[in-house]
């Protein structure tokens, strides 16, 4: 008796295991057969690693020798033509913006293409005697009014000697650095102040494979640059993207530091995001999908956390899963 009370207890148990509810969580997950299309705005983002060819520049040389007794340089910051950033034995030295670096010392009467120079260099500060190519009595006193405008009690000269001016190439340059610190003793050809090198390529290293023609721009540092679709920067925004402090540790070593900036469409685009199970490929390299049996050819632009970006002409709301028949066959 106690054997078939046993046999029906056990009979029960198992009947009410296999009509137990399994939970939702547990339950195997039911086949996706279509999905509504989710759209967002796309830029295409990324950080990429810039190519430059550089040309070393010689920095701001002194031309004479002594102490260097006072110095405003400063990374980062402008040296302009006109003002005396450097004092060698308390006298100025006065930069100055040419074509050329004066070679000879310029009196009272002396004539040349390099008096010309100076003349004009000296009109773009406030001068206004006359650009003739003639040292005359004002070119000789505008030049002792830019000393004492750095020294007031600056000794008055009557000749402009090479040795007290700073050569510029340009009326305003951005210092990377400076070697040289107040108290050393100078020789001629020290160098006061570093200049980035001169920029002569920028380019991006690997341009994205995905719309190949699409307009793209470079930010470094909060300035941006067109980029055409070759991956060449720009060059009217050289000067500017030099002047960030990206360029200037890159300039200070090239060998050491990597350029990168960040790559983005210059216009942003509409894209589809799809699980790459729902697409389907093309004859000509595009992908796929259907809905309600219409198919939408569109361009695969990227991939993002399990998903593929898609650009569509016309474009589907939803998307059918690809039947068993079908899947991994091209779209007809």
């Amino acid at each position: 008796m106690a054997v078939v009370i046993l046999s029906a207890a056990v009979a029960a148990g198992a009947w009410a295991i296999a009509r137990a509810v399994v939970p939702p969580e547990l339950a195997p997950a039911r086949p996706v057969e279509s999905l509504s299309i989710p759209y967002e705005q796309f830029d295409d983002a990324r950080t990429v690693d810039l190519t430059a060819t550089l040309q070393p520049s010689p920095g701001i040389v002194a031309r004479t020798q002594g102490v260097l007794t006072r110095s405003t340089c400063a990374p980062g910051t402008a040296l302009r033509s006109g003002q005396a950033a450097f004092l060698v034995d308390r006298v100025p030295l006065v930069a100055l913006s040419t074509a050329q670096p004066l070679t000879r010392p310029l009196a009272a009467g002396d004539r040349g293409a390099d008096v010309r120079e100076v003349q004009q260099a000296f009109a773009g500060l406030g001068f206004t005697g006359s650009v003739d190519g003639v040292v005359g009595a004002q070119t000789i006193r505008f030049y002792n009014d830019l000393r004492r405008a750095a020294v007031a009690d600056a000794p008055l000269v009557e000749a402009i000697d090479p040795a007290s001016l700073v050569w510029l190439p340009s009326a305003e340059v951005v210092v990377i650095d400076c070697p040289t610190a107040v108290g050393e003793d100078l020789e001629p050809g020290a160098v006061l102040a570093a200049l980035p090198p001169t920029l002569l390529a920028l380019r991006v290293g690997t341009t994205p494979a995905a719309l190949p023609d699409a307009a793209r721009t470079l930010t470094v540092d909060g300035v941006t640059a067109p980029v055409d679709p070759s991956g060449a920067v720009d060059a009217a925004t050289w000067g500017d993207l030099m002047a960030t402090a990206t360029f200037r540790a890159y300039a200070l070593a090239p060998d050491d530091v990597v350029l990168s900036g960040t790559l983005r469409l210059g216009e942003s685009i509409r894209v589809a995001r799809i699980p790459p199970s729902f697409l389907r490929d093309t004859d000509d390299g595009r992908v796929c999908i259907e809905d309600h049996g219409t198919v939408f050819v569109g361009e695969l632009v990227s991939t993002d956390l399990g998903s593929t970006l898609v650009r569509f002409d016309d474009e589907p709301t939803t998307a059918d899963a690809p039947r068993a028949d079908t899947s991994g066959e091209p779209c007809a």
